[in-house]
């Protein structure tokens, strides 16, 4: 696939062409872990409810919450309502 803003059209790897006003790549994104936090174990990246749920179990100690994105907020908020961070 191939993007041309000049001329406004994605051209796919057939070799299809679509015209668009407005273009909005949305790639999805993925947790990136730095490799010194992954020594302790206790390292969690959201990204699903899985990850979410293995957060949920989470007793005792502290949270940090590295991030500003939506993810980062959003999980903020809910560990607050469950009491894991204040």
């Amino acid at each position: 696939m191939k993007v041309d803003t000049e001329r406004k059209k994605v051209v796919l790897d057939n070799g299809e062409e679509i015209e668009y006003d407005r273009l909005l790549i949305s790639t999805g994104a993925e947790p990136k872990i730095i490799p010194q936090f992954r020594r302790g174990g206790n390292v969690i990246g959201v990204r699903s409810i899985e990850d979410a749920d293995r957060l949920r179990k989470v007793r005792g100690g502290r949270v940090i919450i590295i991030g500003a994105g939506p993810v980062a907020v959003e999980t903020a908020i809910a560990l607050k309502r469950i009491g894991l961070i204040r």
